[in-house]
């Protein structure tokens, strides 16, 4: 089993909309492989059982996406039980970062920006355009990147 974690700040709208774009690829994969990955999102500054916002839920239904899940906060026991961690801008990967090196006896899994070079901005005020572009913009570059670092 590997597990993936999409890391935000808030994790109602960049995060989860990863999640979903994420698990909808998967799903799509005649990879026998693709059906142990466990995806996952959570942000570094979430309250907990916040629900994912109006608009990243509309703009992932414009792509036949469900999304239905809650946010959740960044601990260390989430990054201890995972394999991946994705984040979308170079400040959650320092956060991520910096939780590691704060717990030294942890298992470490690798951390990546989602965007290679750059960071992926927060849609939330933009306006559901924005949202609809992350959408497009996540159904290319996620099957890139989980392609690189899984294999698949």
């Amino acid at each position: 089993m590997i597990s993936i974690l999409f890391i935000c700040s808030g994790n109602t709208c960049r995060s989860p909309m990863a999640e979903a774009v994420a698990r909808h690829w998967l799903a799509q994969q005649a990879s026998p492989l693709s059906r142990l990955i466990r995806v996952a999102s959570a942000g570094t500054d979430a309250d907990t059982a916040s629900p994912t916002t109006p608009e990243a839920i509309t703009a992932l239904a414009h792509q036949c996406i469900g999304f239905s899940g809650r946010s959740q906060r960044l601990s260390r026991e989430l990054l201890s039980n995972c394999d991946i961690v994705f984040t979308m801008t170079a400040l959650h990967h320092r956060r991520v970062t910096d939780l590691l090196e704060s717990t030294p006896d942890a298992r470490l899994p690798l951390v990546y920006p989602l965007h290679p070079n750059a960071d992926i901005d927060d849609p939330l005020g933009r306006g559901q355009a924005r949202y609809h572009q992350l959408v497009m913009d996540f159904l290319t570059l996620i099957p890139q990147r989980l392609q690189q670092v899984t294999q698949l």
